[in-house]
């Protein structure tokens, strides 16, 4: 007779039983988590953004001067939408929804204001998730128009859409740095991608990589127009001949109204330059009757200011948060006040440390004792007495340490800093963020920026 096994009271090892445990999730876990990977995989994701951020908390980081983007507040050209696949050209069919929506609006637009409408178009579907954004679906206002970095909660409501579209419209045609820039002009009448770099350099987005954003957006609307037989900005302007009358009138900066708007990118937060920091025009004269930016000190008017080799009456100004390496801050004229500062200050919330001049404001005296009066001197390298922008206190040479230098194609062997050598002349240049506050780099010295060519 046999007898029963009695069960085993013998307990398993610690190594036996992970190697148990880990058979078993080779037999049992392993494949599950593959099925549940593909399962994930293969749901498609909604399209609907939803803001992480809500516009007090958007108001509150504003406030503490932190620029940051809310990727969730938009939706990638890539992305599918209702779980469809990507619709053709590119585009999902929310965004597909959105062009069918809008172009006709704003072809209207476009032919009244001289902008080429397949550009407004793809900005509205970057800066409000195709219509989606919190601004567009409360405030009908497509491309946050009237909101500042400081408080961007203030964008403008708008009584209907078609209120917020051509809002846009004048916001573009009634601040003087886009036409001052080439737009309504040339090939930017007609052009989406040209019309979109030319605002982008105007300051209207502070994104480094706005362009190549719209770029593929811009390209999918194209090509969806061309589709449905949707008539092309340039062929707009060939059967509405007033389209580029009115942008010549734009140009020129006629019938401009009374309110001058900024725009921000308000998917996420991407904020435009305000008016106040940006050069106050015309540059190349006097600024006597031009008071400092109130962020920046009053110093004197100098009479024996000087600006294209003529003697001027200038504003000169300090600016606290500029230190010089000859003590003291940065002076300069008032009609740069508020701009430099601005710079400053946008560059230390980028995280750019010891920001300091070598120069900034010169006298006839201190222009002298630099030899501007030696025939035999570098012009490239010291101007004439009366003729260096220094001397208008329109010119910030900046101290910038450890940079390696590079020749440019000009042949200027110190023109350039090589990419990663000095971290403020990558913010300036490298980053394309020098043009946004109205300043342009001298071809031939890397440390030196001035506003020459702001009009």
């Amino acid at each position: 007779m046999k007898k029963s096994k009695k069960p085993s009271n013998n307990k398993l090892s610690p190594t036996v039983r992970s190697n148990l445990i880990i058979s078993n999730l080779n037999h049992f876990v392993k494949p599950t988590l593959c099925l549940t990977l593909v399962f994930i995989l293969s749901t498609p994701f909604s399209s609907t953004p939803t803001l992480a951020l809500t516009e007090d908390e958007v108001e509150k980081f504003s406030q503490n001067s932190i620029i940051f983007v809310d990727p969730s507040a938009c939706t990638p050209l890539s992305t599918t939408g209702n779980g469809d696949s990507e619709a053709a050209h590119g585009l999902t069919s929310q965004q597909t929804a959105f062009v069918e929506r809008w172009y006709s609006t704003a072809q209207q637009l476009s032919v009244q204001y001289g902008i080429p409408w397949e550009a407004v178009v793809a900005q509205g579907i970057l800066e409000s998730a195709a219509g989606t954004s919190n601004f567009a679906v409360q405030r009908n206002n497509f491309f946050g128009i009237g909101a500042f970095d400081s408080n961007p909660n203030n964008a403008f409501s708008y009584a209907t859409p078609e209120e917020g579209w051509e809002g846009y419209y004048r916001n573009i045609k009634r601040t003087p740095t886009y036409r001052n820039n080439g737009v309504f002009q040339g090939e930017t009448i007609t052009s989406p991608l040209a019309y979109i770099i030319a605002v982008k350099k105007a300051g209207y987005a502070t994104d480094p990589n706005y362009v190549n954003k719209l770029e593929p957006i811009v390209a999918s609307i194209e090509s969806l127009s061309a589709e449905r037989g949707w008539s092309s900005s340039a062929q707009l302007a060939q059967m509405h001949p007033e389209m580029l009358t009115n942008a010549a009138a734009n140009a020129e900066g006629a019938n401009l109204g009374s309110d001058s708007r900024f725009a921000v990118d308000n998917c996420g937060i991407s904020t435009a330059i305000s008016e106040r920091d940006r050069p106050i025009g015309p540059i190349h004269e006097p600024s006597n009757n031009i008071p400092c930016d109130p962020r920046t000190k009053f110093i004197r008017i100098d009479n024996e200011g000087a600006i294209d080799g003529r003697f001027v009456s200038i504003t000169l100004c300090e600016v606290p948060n500029l230190p010089s390496r000859n003590g003291g801050n940065a002076i300069v004229n008032s009609r740069i006040s508020g701009a430099t500062f601005a710079l400053v200050e946008a560059a230390k919330q980028a995280g750019v440390s010891n920001i300091a001049v070598s120069s900034s404001y010169r006298s006839y005296q201190q222009q002298v004792a630099l030899g501007c009066n030696n025939p035999n001197r570098d012009t490239n390298r010291v101007g004439s007495c009366n003729g260096s922008l220094h001397r208008s206190g329109l010119a910030l040479d900046l101290y910038m340490p450890g940079c390696v230098y590079q020749s440019n194609s000009s042949g200027f062997s110190d023109a350039e800093c090589k990419r990663g050598s000095n971290q403020l002349y990558d913010w300036l240049h490298y980053e394309d963020n020098v043009s946004k506050y109205g300043f342009t780099k001298l071809i031939s010295e890397y440390w030196h920026i001035d506003a020459r060519n702001f009009r």
